[in-house]
């Protein structure tokens, strides 16, 4: 397989199902219609519409909310809070390409509207150094030849 670029969405779908993950990074989509995905694009869409949405977007990320003001806060609004870990590790991943280039952004904060939920994500140094670990682990399992 050519180099891949990593996306925000890998690190979501290594923390719930490395086979979803292969798949993905080798453009077979295996829920482009599902009643699932509508769902997440509808709540994405009517919550939080004071709120600037999918200020960035380029190949690996698309962050549905940024707060600029006296500190940068990311923000990513999920349907459900069943999978926080795989959330927490995209929301870092968007940090982290910031981070790169120049930004220095503290926390963030995972949004369930249907639950009424905030979950807050710190970037620190641990937070930081789990992704490149989970990073690591994604080229892996992307550069295999068949999915695991």
């Amino acid at each position: 397989m050519t180099k891949v670029k990593l996306r925000g969405l890998f690190f979501s779908y290594y923390a719930v199902c490395h086979t979803r993950l292969w798949y993905n990074a080798h453009r077979i989509s295996m829920e482009p219609l599902s009643e699932e995905v509508l769902l997440g694009k509808l709540i994405e869409q009517w919550t939080y519409k004071k709120e600037s949405k999918n200020i960035i977007t380029t190949d690996e990320m698309s962050i549905d909310i940024i707060k600029l003001g006296d500190e940068i806060v990311l923000k990513e609004i999920k349907k459900s809070s069943k999978a926080p870990e795989a959330a927490i590790l995209q929301l870092t991943y968007y940090a982290y390409l910031l981070k790169k280039k120049g930004l220095d952004i503290k926390k963030g904060f995972i949004l369930v509207p249907k639950e009424k939920k905030k979950i807050e994500v710190e970037f620190n140094e641990e937070a930081f150094k789990k992704l490149e670990k989970a990073k690591q682990e994604i080229i892996g399992i992307i550069s295999r030849e068949k999915p695991p």
